[in-house]
């Protein structure tokens, strides 16, 4: 599988594609990530939620989701913090939900920096707690059918009535195709003098353009 861009042939892979990656510009770039992004995340996350009928995927769901929300929100944003760039992401993109005034608690005992909005909660005890603890480590998914009364509420989960989020899964899913589609037909828009504009670049650069293309035998 390739693509054609600016004149040049495409793989998808940094060091297959090193000389003509550096031709590339801004409005070149855009398309080469977006490439990468449906071939090689989107179609395998896809063939993943369609097995829901034969086993419980979601788990695996969130844990690839929120790692392409923290991949694409190092594009957007240079803050030092992971937690302040991908949550500043899914409040520009997934939509209104997370940006409404929940009454969020960190779990008891949890390590700073603290996380108090819906978006630090999916960030801190959804995306670190599968990478690193292969569990949702403070709230949880629960199934429209199974009574979650919205896709993204309160749930009183501690000792002492402490409320975490919890989020409908399905719903979680749409909204992020929906918002990645929003962030590349937003990022296309931006003009050269725009922050964003300055950082997709400067992330393009560390992360494709460090490769060494690979020898002649």
């Amino acid at each position: 599988m390739s693509i054609e861009i600016q004149g040049n042939a495409f793989t998808g892979f940094p060091g297959r594609d090193f000389n003509n990656l550096r031709l590339l510009d801004f409005q070149g770039r855009i398309q080469w990530v977006r490439f990468r992004y449906e071939s090689f995340f989107l179609d395998t996350f896809d063939r993943i939620v369609a097995l829901e009928k034969e086993s419980y995927i979601w788990l695996c769901v969130v844990n690839l989701l929120t790692s392409a929300i923290e991949a694409l929100a190092h594009f957007e944003f240079d803050d030092a913090r992971g937690m302040t760039r991908f949550a500043r992401f899914v409040e520009r993109y997934l939509g209104p939900e997370y940006r409404l005034p929940l009454q969020l608690n960190d779990a008891p005992g949890a390590r700073t920096p603290a996380a108090i909005t819906a978006a630090e909660h999916l960030y801190k005890y959804f995306r670190s707690g599968l990478a690193h603890s292969f569990c949702i480590e403070w709230g949880g998914l629960l199934h429209r059918e199974d009574g979650a009364p919205a896709y993204v509420f309160e749930t009183a989960v501690g000792p002492f009535g402490e409320k975490a989020l919890g989020i409908s899964p399905r719903d979680l899913v749409a909204d992020f195709r929906r918002g990645v589609e929003t962030y590349f037909q937003t990022l296309e828009q931006r003009q050269g003098h725009e922050l964003e504009t300055i950082q997709f670049n400067r992330r393009f650069e560390e992360v494709y353009l460090n490769k060494v293309k690979p020898p002649v035998p």
